[in-house]
């Protein structure tokens, strides 16, 4: 006999009706999601890959260019428990109907206080920007040099973001020399060179609305977003 998923049931009941007063939707059990523009932001509620009761809370926020085959970003990472930091892995239990109900209640508490502002941030281009441009200004993951420069051409803050996509461009091809068999650097610097390519003969519109409609099409979310004219 299968066992009950009480998670399920207390987010259904609980964690749903919280986020939907937020313009979230289900995307599947325990996941939901909502657009805003370019970028989709999702919040996961994911068991153990060990097995039993236990789960993490991820939140992701994601700009849909280039295009994007699986649900998570740099700008994203799990929620935390009890008030302590950010980065702090929060584990919750759910063994029992009761356990689930307030572990679920928890994370309500938990996405109104702490993804919420994060997702609100997220969901214009200038707060992604924000958010990521210092990392993408000092870290050597040439991914927020990636994201914060795609970001800022979808913005249309063409002068801005050339600089960022010619960087990542070049630690990407750098990152592939150094590890051939890191197909996804090469992959990666091949999209950075398209989209300087593109924008050197002013078709980076058609080719942003490309990428992204290949990515809303990957991710299901023409068949899982209700509101159609979004996307």
């Amino acid at each position: 006999m299968p066992t009950p998923d009480h998670l399920a049931k207390a987010a259904r009941a609980m964690l749903k009706p919280t986020v939907a007063a937020h313009g979230f939707q289900e995307y599947s059990e325990r996941k939901y999601f909502r657009m805003c523009g370019w970028i989709a932001e999702f919040l996961e509620l994911q068991k153990s890959a060990w097995g039993g009761s236990v789960f993490r809370t991820y939140y992701w926020i994601s700009l849909l260019v280039p295009p994007k085959d699986g649900i998570g970003s740099v700008f994203g990472g799990t929620l935390p428990r009890g008030g302590k930091p950010l980065r702090t892995v929060g584990w919750w239990e759910s063994s029992s109907p009761e356990l689930a109900l307030q572990s679920a209640q928890e994370v309500c508490h938990v996405f109104e206080t702490v993804a919420l502002p994060l997702f609100d941030q997220g969901s214009t281009l200038a707060g992604y920007i924000d958010a990521l441009k210092p990392d993408a200004d000092n870290s050597p993951n040439p991914h927020f040099k990636k994201e914060v420069g795609c970001a800022l051409i979808c913005d249309g803050r063409l002068d801005e973001g050339i600089p960022y996509l010619q960087r990542a461009e070049m630690e990407y091809r750098a990152g592939f020399l150094e590890r051939p068999s890191a197909a996804w650097m090469e992959r990666d610097a091949n999209y950075m060179k398209a989209l300087l390519e593109a924008i050197a003969v002013g078709q980076h519109r058609a080719l942003l609305e490309e990428w992204f409609q290949s990515s809303v099409k990957s991710l299901k979310i023409d068949k899982k977003w209700k509101n159609k004219d979004a996307v």
